[in-house]
């Protein structure tokens, strides 16, 4: 891999940070680090860290940029770099002005170190200063902020958070060694500044303060001078300017002082107080930018407001050299916990090597659900993908993550999304479909599957097996069913490392029936949340001569291991009570038991969501009997709206609904009716009005699943 690092000026924090990364790179051999600076106002004497090192010839000023930018780039088609990895503001303007109107093989890595927008300046400045960066981001893969403060600034002007990743500079734990005898007055207290003497850096602000306030008893010196005049003010009794002091020397000043000062405008980050904390040294630090990030007042240093001379008086007035050591103990405590070389290397490594840090992910949803009739495990399908779709945006991953629902061309059901994407592929239809069709489209990229059934072929991917009905109920399914489902369960479980239940009784029978290890199994309730902003539709009431507050619901397929027998046999012993039964339509089944329906059952067929919130929200109580079940979103809706609910005593209904409910037997149409008619009786008021309180809420959300899926999806 090919890196080629951009600089303009390159001298001061700019140049240690890139000395720091291009030696901490020298470790990784598939790394060739290039560096391309100005060769004016830049440090020399890069050759033992990287031989591969460009200068262009470019002095600051408008008439210069165009001549910098025609250099620049032919180094970059002379390098081929796999990334150009970009510092500075000017730079940055050099670098990627071009590939606004260009294509480009290289991904682009800026850091601004410091932004320009930032700078004390007029709120017209930086407004103009931040729109011409964010067009620049524009031709952008990844932008690194030194801070969080960096970082949030930049957001709250309008920058792709996506893009956004904070890394703290950091400094070799190594202290130059040198000749250097410093014979400063050691009875006094010893103020180093560091830095460029511009208006950034503040210096005048602390002068200001300082110069009157004439301390006999501390001394300044400063470190440093004007990028574009190498002049120095005069010397006084209480000030010593140094002026730039070589690389392998500044240890020595840092040892001497007894702690440094940063009075500074405005800091991306402040390296000069990493030196000062490497060199066990405190720093007085103004409050602005990153500096409150890396200094914390009384611990590692004092802080000041810039705006308020006051506490820096107050400082001066009472620093003594047995407090500053101690705040400088512990500077050094903090320094090796969060700022050396090797934690910076390894943070800024991921981004370099990691493809994720670049590609958007493209992962696929298996949309055969929208070809099928709606029943639980399609409405788990539907609801966790429109919950995913709001996610995504919710949460700033739309370039982050692009999903895709492939379906065959039969679909029956129509969902509004806004970033996910439907496509129509294939020419079979169902099982055909699903393993043919599908994972030739699809090809290595991840693949959700949500409604039990999954191409056979892949190994990158999630699915989700709601239970395993064809295995407890098997009489309920024709022949062929049983064969095909549990040999594709069978499959699927011994060839993917995650597979995805709905219930702990699920994730029980799944080990039992097909010996999967319980750490494979993945558990998500299903969500509830999905009700909250359905609107009733009352004209139902009308439609089908319903009365309100007086009818029992049911609400299922006519799946035999729904027990429907049981509610009408109960029905018929309770002739002057009304049962609604919404959702099958095909009475057939029943004759063909030898059932009689009686007059006070009414089969409404399937119904929309606004009409059956309606049902819920005024039936006397819900009744879900079934023999089966892996986990039975119904029952959850009805207490979502305060319906009593009866329910059979199988495992999973215990699991999932305690003792929010009442139970009866599968098969005792008495125990049925006596539920029923205490509930009508409003003797069971006070167990079967459910308080929605918020763990209900929090506990079924279809975010929790959404939330797991892209975990066990990123660590794959």
């Amino acid at each position: 891999m090919k890196i080629l690092h951009v600089g303009e000026y390159v001298n001061g924090g700019v140049a240690t940070y890139l000395r720091t990364l291009l030696n901490g790179l020298q470790k990784y051999s598939n790394i060739e680090s290039y560096l391309l600076i100005s060769e004016y106002k830049s440090q020399k004497n890069w050759e033992n860290i990287t031989k591969k090192v460009f200068y262009y010839k470019y002095k600051r000023s408008i008439s210069n940029i165009f001549s910098a930018i025609k250099q620049i780039h032919e180094v970059i088609e002379k390098v081929n770099p796999d990334i150009i990895h970009v510092h500075s503001t000017w730079a940055g303007l050099f670098v990627r002005l071009s590939y606004l109107f260009r294509k480009r093989k290289a991904k682009i890595i800026y850091q601004s170190h410091g932004w320009a927008f930032l700078m004390d300046t007029s709120k017209y400045k930086k407004n103009i200063y931040a729109l011409v960066e964010r067009i620049l981001s524009i031709p952008t893969d990844k932008i690194i902020n030194i801070s969080n403060y960096e970082q949030n600034q930049a957001i709250k002007y309008g920058f792709n958070k996506n893009k956004m990743i904070m890394i703290y500079n950091g400094v070799e734990d190594k202290v130059n060694k040198s000749n250097l005898k410093l014979n400063w007055d050691r009875n006094k207290i010893n103020l180093l500044f560091v830095g460029r003497l511009d208006r950034q850096k503040g210096l005048d602000l602390f002068l200001d303060v300082y110069n009157k306030m004439e301390l006999d008893n501390v001394h300044l010196y400063v470190i440093g001078t004007s990028v574009l005049d190498n002049s120095l003010p005069k010397n006084t009794e209480t000030v010593t300017y140094l002026g730039w002091v070589d690389n392998k020397d500044i240890d020595a000043y840092y040892q001497a002082c007894d702690a440094v000062i940063m009075p500074s405008r405005w800091e991306g980050f402040g390296l000069v107080a990493i030196e000062a904390m490497r060199n066990s040294k405190p720093v007085i630090a103004s409050n602005m930018g990153a500096l409150p990030e890396l200094i914390k007042n009384n611990i590692n240093g004092y802080i000041f407001d810039i705006k308020n001379d006051k506490v820096l008086k107050e400082i001066l007035l009472n620093i003594n050299k047995n407090e500053l050591q101690v705040l400088g103990k512990q500077a050094r405590l903090i320094y090796l916990k969060n700022f050396t070389d090797l934690i910076f290397i390894k943070n800024i490594s991921y981004i370099l090597f990691s493809r994720r840090v670049f590609y958007m992910k493209k992962i696929y949803i298996n949309g055969r659900f929208l070809t099928q009739n709606i029943t639980g495990v399609q409405r788990y399908a539907i609801e966790i993908v429109k919950a995913l779709d709001k996610y995504l945006n919710e949460h700033d991953l739309k370039d982050k993550y692009k999903f895709e629902i492939v379906c065959p061309k039969n679909i029956k059901q129509k969902i509004d999304l806004k970033n996910i994407k439907i496509k129509q592929i294939g020419n079979f239809k169902g099982h055909l479909w699903e393993q043919i069709d599908l994972p030739l489209y699809v090809k290595d990229k991840f693949l959700f599957n949500f409604c039990n059934c999954a191409p056979l072929v892949k190994k990158n991917q999630i699915v989700t097996i709601h239970d395993t009905a064809v295995c407890d109920v098997s009489y309920a399914y024709s022949k062929a069913f049983r064969i095909w489902y549990k040999f594709m369960y069978k499959v699927l479980t011994s060839r993917l490392k995650k597979i995805f239940t709905v219930s702990e009784f699920s994730k029980k029978r799944l080990n039992e029936y097909f010996n999967i290890p319980l750490d494979r199994v993945e558990v998500t309730y299903n969500g509830i949340d999905h009700m909250k902003n359905i609107k009733p539709d009352e004209n139902i009431f009308s439609k089908f001569s319903i009365e309100k507050n007086n009818y029992v619901l049911a609400v299922s397929s006519l799946n035999p291991s729904k027990n429907f027998k049981l509610i009408l046999e109960t029905a018929k012993i309770l002739p002057e009570i009304n049962f609604i039964i919404a959702g099958g339509n095909n009475s057939t089944v029943f004759k063909e038991q030898g059932l009689k329906i009686t007059s006070n059952v009414k089969f409404i067929g399937y119904v929309n969501d606004e009409e059956l919130v309606a049902l819920y929200k005024y039936a006397s109580c819900f009744v879900y009997p079934s023999i089966y079940e892996g986990f039975g979103i119904p029952p959850l809706e009805a207490i979502y709206f305060n319906c009593p609910v009866i329910l059979s005593n199988i495992e999973v209904f215990k699991e999932i609904y305690m003792d929010n409910v009442l139970y009866c037997k599968i098969d005792d149409c008495n125990i049925l009716k006596e539920k029923i008619l205490l509930i009508f009786n409003d003797k069971m008021k006070k167990f079967y009005i459910i308080e929605k309180e918020k763990n209900l809420v929090d506990k079924y959300k279809w975010n929790n699943i959404i939330i797991k899926l892209i975990k066990v999806m990123e660590n794959r």
